[in-house]
Protein backbone atom coordinates (compact mmCIF):
# COMPACT_ATOMS: atom_id res chain seq x y z
CA UNK A 1 0.00 0.00 0.00
CA UNK A 2 1.31 3.43 -0.88
CA UNK A 3 0.68 6.65 0.70
CA UNK A 4 1.48 10.17 -0.21
CA UNK A 5 0.85 12.93 -2.97
CA UNK A 6 0.56 10.15 -6.32
CA UNK A 7 -1.75 7.91 -4.07
CA UNK A 8 -3.98 10.92 -3.45
CA UNK A 9 -3.87 12.51 -7.21
CA UNK A 10 -4.97 8.88 -7.64
CA UNK A 11 -7.53 8.31 -5.70
CA UNK A 12 -9.38 11.61 -6.49
CA UNK A 13 -8.66 11.52 -9.90
CA UNK A 14 -10.29 7.58 -10.01
CA UNK A 15 -13.21 8.82 -8.02
CA UNK A 16 -14.14 11.61 -10.62
CA UNK A 17 -13.46 14.78 -8.84
CA UNK A 18 -13.91 17.30 -11.19
CA UNK A 19 -11.17 19.62 -10.42
CA UNK A 20 -8.37 16.94 -9.76
CA UNK A 21 -9.24 15.30 -13.10
CA UNK A 22 -9.12 18.92 -15.16
CA UNK A 23 -6.09 19.68 -13.41
CA UNK A 24 -4.37 16.15 -14.36
CA UNK A 25 -5.64 16.12 -17.82
CA UNK A 26 -4.16 18.98 -18.67
CA UNK A 27 -0.65 17.96 -16.72
CA UNK A 28 -0.68 14.96 -18.81
CA UNK A 29 -1.37 16.59 -22.18
CA UNK A 30 1.14 19.23 -21.79
CA UNK A 31 3.85 16.65 -21.01
CA UNK A 32 2.15 14.47 -23.65
CA UNK A 33 2.26 11.29 -21.94
CA UNK A 34 -0.52 8.87 -21.30
CA UNK A 35 -2.39 8.00 -17.68
CA UNK A 36 -0.33 5.35 -17.17
CA UNK A 37 3.00 7.66 -16.85
CA UNK A 38 1.79 8.64 -13.38
CA UNK A 39 3.03 5.26 -11.98
CA UNK A 40 6.15 6.38 -12.65
CA UNK A 41 8.95 8.82 -11.46
CA UNK A 42 7.72 11.44 -13.53
CA UNK A 43 4.10 10.73 -11.82
CA UNK A 44 5.44 10.85 -8.63
CA UNK A 45 7.15 14.41 -9.18
CA UNK A 46 4.03 15.35 -10.86
CA UNK A 47 1.64 14.85 -8.13
CA UNK A 48 3.58 16.83 -5.81
CA UNK A 49 3.56 19.45 -7.94
CA UNK A 50 -0.18 19.55 -8.86
CA UNK A 51 -0.87 18.73 -5.45
CA UNK A 52 0.41 21.99 -4.06
CA UNK A 53 -1.49 24.06 -6.39
CA UNK A 54 -4.69 22.43 -5.26
CA UNK A 55 -3.52 23.37 -1.82
CA UNK A 56 -2.57 26.58 -2.62
CA UNK A 57 -5.90 27.13 -4.57
CA UNK A 58 -8.18 25.18 -1.35
CA UNK A 59 -6.02 27.92 1.12
CA UNK A 60 -7.43 30.96 -0.80
CA UNK A 61 -11.37 28.95 -0.57
CA UNK A 62 -10.35 28.42 3.29
CA UNK A 63 -9.29 31.70 4.09
CA UNK A 64 -12.27 33.57 2.62
CA UNK A 65 -14.96 31.12 4.95
CA UNK A 66 -12.52 32.26 7.51
CA UNK A 67 -12.93 35.79 6.90
CA UNK A 68 -16.99 35.13 6.23
CA UNK A 69 -17.29 33.37 9.50
CA UNK A 70 -15.69 36.56 11.23
CA UNK A 71 -17.60 39.22 9.92
CA UNK A 72 -20.76 37.05 10.87
CA UNK A 73 -19.44 37.13 14.35
CA UNK A 74 -18.35 33.91 14.58
CA UNK A 75 -14.69 34.53 15.89
CA UNK A 76 -14.47 30.81 17.42
CA UNK A 77 -11.05 29.03 17.22
CA UNK A 78 -11.62 25.72 19.93
CA UNK A 79 -12.61 24.35 22.63
CA UNK A 80 -9.85 25.02 25.61
CA UNK A 81 -11.64 23.30 28.07
CA UNK A 82 -9.71 20.16 28.33
CA UNK A 83 -6.17 21.89 28.07
CA UNK A 84 -6.12 22.31 31.59
CA UNK A 85 -4.56 19.54 33.39
CA UNK A 86 -7.10 19.87 36.47
CA UNK A 87 -9.61 18.95 33.79
CA UNK A 88 -8.51 15.47 32.95
CA UNK A 89 -9.75 11.71 34.31
CA UNK A 90 -7.64 9.31 35.65
CA UNK A 91 -6.81 7.99 32.40
CA UNK A 92 -7.44 9.09 29.02
CA UNK A 93 -7.27 8.25 25.72
CA UNK A 94 -6.55 10.28 21.72
CA UNK A 95 -5.73 9.71 18.14
CA UNK A 96 -4.97 12.41 15.85
CA UNK A 97 -4.69 11.47 12.35
CA UNK A 98 -4.06 13.34 9.13
CA UNK A 99 -2.92 14.26 5.90
CA UNK A 100 1.06 14.71 5.72
CA UNK A 101 2.48 15.44 2.79
CA UNK A 102 4.21 12.83 2.79
CA UNK A 103 1.38 10.44 3.53
CA UNK A 104 -1.16 9.41 5.71
CA UNK A 105 0.37 10.43 9.79
CA UNK A 106 -1.80 8.91 12.78
CA UNK A 107 -1.01 9.00 16.74
CA UNK A 108 -2.19 7.13 19.55
CA UNK A 109 -1.69 8.67 22.60
CA UNK A 110 -2.78 6.38 26.50
CA UNK A 111 -2.55 9.32 29.72
CA UNK A 112 -2.18 7.69 32.89
CA UNK A 113 -2.32 10.01 36.54
CA UNK A 114 -1.59 13.15 34.07
CA UNK A 115 1.62 11.65 32.22
CA UNK A 116 2.08 9.83 29.03
CA UNK A 117 1.80 5.95 29.79
CA UNK A 118 1.72 5.01 25.86
CA UNK A 119 2.52 6.37 22.38
CA UNK A 120 2.45 5.19 19.03
CA UNK A 121 2.71 6.60 15.43
CA UNK A 122 2.23 5.37 12.50
CA UNK A 123 4.29 7.81 9.83
CA UNK A 124 4.25 7.11 5.76
CA UNK A 125 7.34 5.61 6.06
CA UNK A 126 5.82 3.26 7.95
CA UNK A 127 3.53 2.21 5.07
CA UNK A 128 5.72 3.22 1.99
CA UNK A 129 8.49 1.14 3.50
CA UNK A 130 7.05 -1.69 5.31
CA UNK A 131 7.67 -5.36 5.52
CA UNK A 132 5.46 -7.76 3.10
CA UNK A 133 2.38 -7.99 5.26
CA UNK A 134 0.23 -11.66 6.30
CA UNK A 135 -0.61 -12.06 2.25
CA UNK A 136 2.71 -11.64 0.93
CA UNK A 137 1.88 -8.28 -0.37
CA UNK A 138 5.03 -6.08 -1.19
CA UNK A 139 5.27 -2.43 0.25
CA UNK A 140 5.55 0.38 -2.29
CA UNK A 141 9.42 0.74 -1.98
CA UNK A 142 9.75 -2.95 -2.64
CA UNK A 143 7.20 -3.13 -5.50
CA UNK A 144 9.00 -0.19 -7.36
CA UNK A 145 12.62 -2.26 -7.27
CA UNK A 146 11.61 -5.29 -7.65
CA UNK A 147 11.75 -6.18 -11.54
CA UNK A 148 12.49 -2.67 -12.55
CA UNK A 149 15.10 -2.92 -15.21
CA UNK A 150 18.12 0.21 -13.80
CA UNK A 151 21.46 0.57 -15.99
CA UNK A 152 24.97 1.31 -14.42
CA UNK A 153 24.71 5.67 -14.97
CA UNK A 154 27.08 8.58 -13.71
CA UNK A 155 25.32 8.72 -10.64
CA UNK A 156 26.81 10.72 -7.53
CA UNK A 157 29.59 9.04 -5.65
CA UNK A 158 28.07 6.30 -3.42
CA UNK A 159 25.28 6.14 -5.07
CA UNK A 160 23.25 3.61 -7.66
CA UNK A 161 20.72 3.60 -9.24
CA UNK A 162 18.42 1.58 -7.29
CA UNK A 163 18.65 4.04 -4.73
CA UNK A 164 18.02 7.06 -7.21
CA UNK A 165 14.85 4.98 -8.04
CA UNK A 166 14.01 5.04 -4.65
CA UNK A 167 14.27 8.68 -3.84
CA UNK A 168 11.87 8.98 -6.35
CA UNK A 169 9.29 8.04 -3.29
CA UNK A 170 10.86 9.43 -0.56
CA UNK A 171 14.21 10.60 0.58
CA UNK A 172 15.75 7.91 3.13
CA UNK A 173 18.07 7.94 5.98
CA UNK A 174 19.64 4.88 6.88
CA UNK A 175 18.19 2.41 4.69
CA UNK A 176 20.25 -0.01 3.17
CA UNK A 177 19.42 -1.24 -0.12
CA UNK A 178 21.20 -4.43 -1.13
CA UNK A 179 20.72 -5.92 -4.82
CA UNK A 180 20.60 -9.85 -4.59
CA UNK A 181 24.14 -11.33 -4.05
CA UNK A 182 25.29 -8.16 -2.87
CA UNK A 183 26.89 -7.96 0.68
CA UNK A 184 27.63 -4.12 2.10
CA UNK A 185 29.40 -2.93 5.32
CA UNK A 186 26.75 -1.49 7.20
CA UNK A 187 28.11 2.05 6.56
CA UNK A 188 28.01 2.14 2.67
CA UNK A 189 25.35 2.28 0.32
CA UNK A 190 23.21 4.54 2.36
CA UNK A 191 19.73 6.15 0.99
CA UNK A 192 20.15 10.10 0.83
CA UNK A 193 23.79 10.24 1.64
CA UNK A 194 22.99 10.63 5.34
CA UNK A 195 26.03 9.20 6.31
CA UNK A 196 29.41 9.10 5.09
CA UNK A 197 30.92 6.33 2.72
CA UNK A 198 33.95 5.40 1.27
CA UNK A 199 33.91 7.02 -1.87
CA UNK A 200 32.92 10.38 -0.18
CA UNK A 201 34.78 13.09 -2.38
CA UNK A 202 35.54 16.68 -0.24
CA UNK A 203 34.40 19.81 -2.89
CA UNK A 204 35.93 23.24 -2.52
CA UNK A 205 32.85 25.69 -3.38
CA UNK A 206 34.00 29.09 -2.28
CA UNK A 207 37.29 30.71 -3.41
CA UNK A 208 39.38 32.18 -1.01
CA UNK A 209 38.13 35.92 -2.13
CA UNK A 210 35.00 34.90 -1.35
CA UNK A 211 35.77 33.45 2.03
CA UNK A 212 37.97 36.54 2.70
CA UNK A 213 35.10 38.58 2.01
CA UNK A 214 32.42 36.58 4.11
CA UNK A 215 35.15 36.95 7.05
CA UNK A 216 35.79 40.89 6.96
CA UNK A 217 31.77 41.14 7.01
CA UNK A 218 31.83 38.89 10.07
CA UNK A 219 34.60 41.22 11.42
CA UNK A 220 32.38 44.06 10.92
CA UNK A 221 29.46 43.07 12.39
CA UNK A 222 31.01 42.38 15.44
CA UNK A 223 32.76 45.55 15.65
CA UNK A 224 29.10 47.48 14.85
CA UNK A 225 27.35 45.82 17.31
CA UNK A 226 30.05 46.43 19.95
CA UNK A 227 30.21 50.31 19.04
CA UNK A 228 26.51 51.05 18.14
CA UNK A 229 25.80 49.35 22.11
CA UNK A 230 28.37 51.92 23.46
CA UNK A 231 27.02 54.58 21.44
CA UNK A 232 23.61 53.98 23.03
CA UNK A 233 24.98 53.45 26.40
CA UNK A 234 28.24 56.04 26.45
CA UNK A 235 30.27 55.39 29.51
CA UNK A 236 31.66 58.85 30.75
CA UNK A 237 35.09 58.03 32.94
CA UNK A 238 35.68 61.17 35.41
CA UNK A 239 38.97 62.88 35.62
CA UNK A 240 40.93 65.80 35.87
CA UNK A 241 42.52 65.41 33.10
CA UNK A 242 42.23 67.51 30.11
CA UNK A 243 39.38 66.69 27.41
CA UNK A 244 40.98 66.64 24.66
CA UNK A 245 43.32 63.78 26.14
CA UNK A 246 40.10 61.68 26.44
CA UNK A 247 38.80 61.17 22.86
CA UNK A 248 37.55 57.74 22.92
CA UNK A 249 34.03 58.42 22.38
CA UNK A 250 35.16 59.73 18.93
CA UNK A 251 37.60 57.04 18.36
CA UNK A 252 34.39 54.61 18.95
CA UNK A 253 32.24 56.85 16.67
CA UNK A 254 35.22 56.28 13.82
CA UNK A 255 35.29 52.66 14.40
CA UNK A 256 31.37 52.41 14.32
CA UNK A 257 31.57 54.36 10.78
CA UNK A 258 34.56 52.56 9.37
CA UNK A 259 33.06 49.10 9.84
CA UNK A 260 30.13 49.93 8.51
CA UNK A 261 31.57 50.80 4.68
CA UNK A 262 32.93 47.58 3.81
CA UNK A 263 28.69 45.81 5.01
CA UNK A 264 27.20 48.47 2.74
CA UNK A 265 29.69 48.23 0.09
Amino acid sequence: MEVGPLARVLVAFASGNAEVKELVAGALKQLDVPVTALFSTLGRTAARGLETKLVAGWSQEFYGQLLTNIKNGDSRMFNGENWDPARWPAEAKGVGMTEAPRGALAHWIVIKDKKIDNYQLVVPSTWNASPRDAKGQMSAYESALIGTPVKKSRTAPGSSPDHTLLRSLHRLCGAPVRREGEIHPPDEHLLGGCHGTSDNQRVYVWQWPVRFYHWINFLCVTVLCITGWMIGRPYSPMGGQEASFSYWFGTVRFLHFLAAFPVLF
